[in-house]
């Protein structure tokens, strides 16, 4: 079966879109990837806890996936649609940062004990920034 007109263009980025929902709906991580919460913790020399690995891990995850959904999203619209660079820049970040928060809101209200998390929104918006700029640039140099 041959897709024809713009389904035949965009693939990687609902793909992409796909993974983050399957990921950010499941109760918890797979087994292969579980993080030990008891070692996970940085402490000072007197014993407070100074830094969280498991956020940080968590953290970078977001900022992750949201850099390959803006980045894919980015070539995805520049290969389907004739847009302006603006147009494009909005859709390549917006769209992703959105979904990023619709699916904050899906997993506090339909898969609990999933929770809403400011950092997330964060991370995401992050990720998203930095895919779209390093899909530019790696277009720029592509052109």
């Amino acid at each position: 079966m041959k897709l024809t007109g713009i389904a035949n263009k965009i693939w990687f980025s609902p793909i992409v879109a796909s993974v983050i929902f399957y990921l950010s709906t499941i109760e918890s991580m797979p087994e292969a990837i579980t993080i030990d919460y008891t070692n996970d913790i940085v402490h000072t020399p007197s014993g407070e806890e100074l830094i969280s690995l498991t956020f940080c891990r968590d953290t970078i995850g977001h900022c992750c996936f949201y850099m390959l959904l803006a980045f894919a999203l980015f070539f995805d619209l520049k290969k389907s649609c004739r847009l302006s660079a603006k147009v494009q820049a909005t859709l390549s970040i917006l769209g992703p940062i959105l979904f990023g928060v619709s699916m904050e809101l899906v997993q506090k209200y339909f898969f609990p004990p999933r929770a809403f998390e400011w950092s997330d929104i964060i991370a995401n918006s992050a990720g998203c920034l930095a895919g779209y700029f390093l899909a530019r640039h790696y277009s720029k140099k592509k052109a």
